[in-house]
């Protein structure tokens, strides 16, 4: 199975690893910053909804058929209805701010769980 422009993101993502491992993180967030002249996170809804419509389909099924496959248990997103027109109303500021990805979910637990668990950067995929 062939995901959209799957190549030209992992590119993008590996060559945003190896500038961060040299760079750091300031420094490349200032470089990048600097480079598009803009706020990085601007059309963040606008990319989100387009792939709400064009890629979601294609990503769980290649996530359920992948998991079946080789016996993994994967979590794929929130998918209520209700949750998914809720977030697209909220404004980009509260998903992405100041390098903080899932920044309203953070916000939501902040005093509930501990502080190492709400704000550790290291989570990924």
């Amino acid at each position: 199975m062939d995901i959209p422009s799957a190549k030209k993101y992992i590119a993008v993502g590996i060559f945003l690893r190896i500038a961060k491992s040299i760079l750091g993180n300031r420094l490349l967030r200032f470089f990048l910053q600097g480079l598009f002249k803009k706020d990085l996170v601007a059309n963040l809804n606008e990319k989100l909804a387009k792939d709400t419509v064009t890629s979601l389909n294609t990503l769980l099924h290649y996530a359920d058929h992948t998991s079946m496959a080789y016996g993994v248990e994967v979590r794929n997103p929130f998918l209520d209805y209700r949750l998914v027109e809720f977030l697209a109303s909220v404004p980009a500021c509260y998903k992405i701010r100041n390098g903080w990805t899932k920044y309203i979910a953070r916000l939501a637990f902040d005093g509930k769980l501990p502080d190492e668990i709400v704000w550790r950067r290291d989570k990924m995929g």
